[in-house]
């Protein structure tokens, strides 16, 4: 009976260090830029239900209107 619980003693503590490394894995990946883990996007989950409310309620369109940021550059002749 003792072997069985050393072996599921070292078991448990290989699934929690293989837990722990994959953890970090990913948060490496977060701050890399690859992937949201810990933090929450700033885009939600409504996007998610986007493609079922156009079938839903296709009279509903939800649209982006991308504005002109151009910034002019005026010369100046040295007065």
């Amino acid at each position: 009976m003792l072997i069985w619980t050393l072996i599921v003693g070292i078991g448990l503590l290989l699934l929690v260090g293989i837990g722990w490394l994959l953890h970090r894995f990913a948060i490496r990946l977060e701050d890399a830029g690859y992937i949201y883990y810990r933090e929450k996007s700033s885009g939600g989950g409504g996007s998610v239900f986007g493609e079922l409310d156009k079938l839903v309620r296709p009279s509903i369109r939800h649209t982006i209107e991308a504005q002109d940021t151009r910034i002019e550059q005026i010369e100046i002749d040295g007065e």
